[in-house]
């Protein structure tokens, strides 16, 4: 099928169409062919729907939607509390780093004051 014939079957400008499959096939990681095969027009018109119904934003959206490479952006609230509970970790993970070397420097202390008074026996 043309490109053309696709534009006149989804009443779209044809430049739009060529912009669209410009963007398919950088997302499939083609070379763009005179002719659309039958799988291009089946994306394309799943594609087209996506941005028609509102399910997706952009053309290229709706292409990773259907190409099973769309990952939805993260709410900012949610990457705010990601962020508080990172930042939490790190805390923890200092001071506990802390608390050991507390450990290994007392260890230290009894294993000289062991050795000391074993060596002066």
């Amino acid at each position: 099928m043309l490109a053309s014939e696709l534009a006149r079957e989804l009443d779209v400008d044809p430049s739009v169409i060529s912009k669209r499959l410009n963007i398919y096939h950088a997302e499939m990681g083609t070379a763009r062919p005179r002719l659309m095969d039958d799988q291009t027009v089946t994306h394309m018109r799943e594609a087209h729907a996506l941005l028609t119904s509102g399910k997706a934003g952009t053309f290229k959206q709706a292409i990773q939607q259907l190409l099973g490479r769309y990952t939805a952006p993260i709410p900012s609230e949610s990457a705010q509390e990601l962020l508080r509970r990172m930042e939490a970790l790190e805390t923890n993970q200092t001071q506990l780093v802390k608390r050991m070397d507390q450990i290994a420097e007392y260890l230290r202390g009894v294993l000289v004051k062991r050795n000391g008074v074993e060596g002066g026996s």
